[in-house]
């Protein structure tokens, strides 16, 4: 173990990322599944 950063640091950019994926998932599901079908409806 470095100590590159502290465990308070660790667990704090581990939480962020887990809660920025939590809020974008439910956001880019419609986005992806419109985005799919305008994929078939051009082709």
């Amino acid at each position: 173990d470095k100590a590159i950063i502290t465990p308070t640091t660790f667990t704090a950019l581990l939480l962020m990322a887990v809660a920025s994926t939590m809020l974008t998932t439910p956001l880019a599901t419609p986005l992806l599944k419109r985005l799919g079908e305008r994929v078939r409806a051009a082709a």
